[in-house]
């Protein structure tokens, strides 16, 4: 029942309007057929009950001579005519004495009486007949026989039995009549419910269908106005509130246009800006590595001229200098030599170099590059290398990668293990490297790729280094395609991952 009344509550309030109307259409005009039945039944007995007592009080007086000759002949001919009354099923003629004077059995509905009838008729009923017993006077006008004072001569009584058959053939047919025609009432009034439904819920789906599309039509549409004053009513609101939604939407997209063309003009000025910054700083950077690199030549031409010099205290003092020279000037020579590459790699000017490659050895001779500094530190270096015997790919661009990260593990390691991992796939070039060393929050892992920037930028002078050896390894790894990630927990370490698909193709992710 509760899964019932749910589904009814779900339905549309057209349906549920026409379910509980017609179900109540339908009940009231079952209940007033009955009723109104009934109540024709009750009449339809009620008057023949009436007519039997009538007729059987006339039979009673066409048979006083009867009574009076007691002669069967006079008898049957008196009870034979009531042969004429075809609801008659039974009848007799009882002399005041209790026998029969005559009978008429044609349903032997009247048993055996020994109790005439001496006064008011009497009237009993069976399940098939009206049994009506009628006193039979010497006159046929008694006085106030209720009272007692009866001035004629009691001779008998006569008994006739009424079938109930007819009558209850017309109180059925009674109940089909007023049943056909509740049915067709019913009929009636349902088709009259449900034209009057479709006026009343026709624009509301209309109402309801427009409302339900108005979002992802374009242009949106209105609402037909029809139906009842309160729908109508809706159906304008909704329209205005169309309206000023387009109005809204069309200011709104015109923002958005102008905002857009805002922020394409400062993306444009942003990379001018950066392209210009690039080629200045290529420009500067080129110009400084070319005096720095005479400064060297001409450093290690006077070293080499004090080899042969007169050794003494002031010679050997000038080597050291001029060594130390030397060694600021290499350290200058590289760091001016990562912003040149910043540079060319953010302006799109490198080139890919593809040669097949011995990826082992290559890690080998980069490790052996990096053992002093790793010593210097107090680390334990870690090489696992498992690689096929030649690859394909930009030879010095990924040395370069090997080495800047190697650097910054042993940069920022101290006492501590660096673990160098190389895997090649025939899909993928995977290169891991691995420290235990201080780690970098969560909060600025995003910002180690940034150039000249560390995470803590007090760090470029306790560590060294101007912050672009992952900048520059990143763009590397992009110019083959591939991508550098890190995973680490402040002062747990860090795990840097560069993906080098396999195999490279020239011209791909920006190379030329």
């Amino acid at each position: 029942m509760s899964t019932m009344f749910n589904r009814f509550r779900q339905m549309r309030i057209s349906r549920q309007l026409s379910i509980t109307a017609g179900a109540s259409i339908i009940l009231f005009s079952v209940t007033l057929t009955a009723i109104a039945s009934t109540l024709i039944s009750r009449q339809l007995r009620d008057n023949a009950v009436t007519d039997a007592r009538l007729q059987t009080e006339q039979f009673a007086e066409r048979t006083i001579f009867a009574f009076l000759v007691e002669d069967l002949t006079v008898a049957e001919e008196a009870i034979g005519s009531i042969t004429a009354f075809p609801n008659i099923d039974d009848a007799r003629l009882i002399r005041a004495d209790g026998e029969t004077l005559a009978r008429y059995d044609n349903g032997h509905a009247i048993n055996d009486t020994n109790s005439p009838i001496r006064h008011l008729t009497n009237i009993r009923e069976s399940s098939e007949y009206w049994i009506v017993a009628a006193p039979v006077l010497s006159s046929p006008e008694p006085n106030d026989l209720d009272n007692g004072s009866v001035n004629a001569e009691y001779l008998g009584s006569v008994v006739l039995a009424f079938s109930k058959s007819p009558v209850r053939e017309t109180i059925r047919t009674i109940w089909v009549i007023n049943g056909l025609a509740g049915l067709a009432a019913a009929g009636i009034f349902l088709a009259l419910l449900s034209f009057q439904m479709r006026v009343l819920t026709d624009p509301l789906r209309s109402l309801s269908s427009t409302m339900s599309n108005g979002g992802r039509d374009a242009p949106r549409k209105r609402a037909r106005i029809f139906g009842s004053k309160e729908i109508q009513e809706i159906a304008a609101i909704y329209n205005q509130l169309m309206d000023e939604i387009e109005t809204s939407q069309a200011a709104l997209e015109s923002e958005v246009a102008i905002r857009t063309q805002e922020l394409k003009t400062a993306r444009d000025a942003a990379f001018a800006a950066n392209r210009q910054k690039s080629e200045i700083m290529a420009a500067v950077t080129h110009e400084m590595k070319t005096p720095l690199q005479a400064i060297i030549g001409y450093t290690q031409l006077t070293l080499e001229e004090l080899e042969f010099a007169v050794e003494d205290d002031a010679a050997h003092r000038s080597r050291e200098q001029l060594s130390n020279i030397l060694g600021r000037a290499h350290e200058l020579l590289n760091r001016i030599t990562q912003m040149l590459d910043l540079a060319r790699a953010e302006a799109g000017k490198f080139d890919l170099n593809l040669v097949e490659t011995d990826i082992s050895a290559l890690l080998h001779d980069a490790q052996k590059s990096i053992l002093p500094l790793a010593a210097e530190r107090n680390n334990k270096f870690t090489a696992e290398i498992d690689c096929p015997a030649t690859i394909l790919i930009d030879r010095d661009k990924f040395q370069q990668i090997a080495l800047n990260l190697m650097t910054n593990a042993c940069k920022f390691t101290h006492n501590g293990e660096i673990y160098l991992r190389c895997k090649g796939r025939p899909n993928r070039l995977l290169l891991e490297v691995e420290d235990t060393g201080v780690g970098i929050a969560e909060k600025d892992i995003d910002s180690v790729f940034e150039p000249f920037r560390q995470v803590d930028m007090s760090a470029s002078r306790a560590f060294g280094g101007t912050g672009l050896g992952l900048a520059i390894s990143r763009q590397f790894a992009k110019l083959m395609g591939g991508e550098i990630d890190v995973r680490s927990e402040l002062g747990a370490g860090s795990v840097f991952t560069a993906k080098i698909p396999l195999p490279i193709k020239m011209g791909a992710y920006g190379a030329k």
